[in-house]
């Protein structure tokens, strides 16, 4: 089974939170999405600061609305993101996040793709 790096993907989501997701590279993308889709931890978002946080919280959101997210996770990724929204207005995933999170989605299919899968879960 290949590790999810995820003191990489708690990074990613503090440098999102710093500069916004249109300013991160593909690597950070990939290292949150990596976690948020075959981790076991919940991202940490205890030291996590900036004025795109709401952006942060949106893309654990948004990365888990995919299939390759058991059941189990979703739901625990969904109570972290509730818990979040109490402190963190919801990002405006209508414009500019959405617009960013598009740049990067065909980098992240094949992240999806069964053969990958196998290599993450067995």
């Amino acid at each position: 089974m290949a590790a999810v790096d995820t003191t990489a993907a708690n990074t990613a989501f503090a440098k999102v939170a710093r500069v916004g997701l249109g300013n991160v590279e593909l690597a950070d993308v990939r290292a949150a999405a990596l976690m948020v889709w075959y981790g076991q931890e919940d991202p940490t978002f205890d030291a996590v600061r900036g004025p795109h946080l709401d952006e942060a919280v949106a893309l654990v959101e948004r990365l888990s609305y995919y299939n390759v997210v058991p059941l189990a996770r979703k739901k625990a990724l969904k109570r972290l993101v509730q818990k979040l929204r109490t402190v963190v207005r919801p990002a405006d995933k209508g414009t500019s996040f959405e617009r960013n999170f598009q740049k990067y989605i065909a980098e992240l299919q094949p992240l999806q793709s069964r053969d990958f899968e196998a290599t993450m879960r067995s």
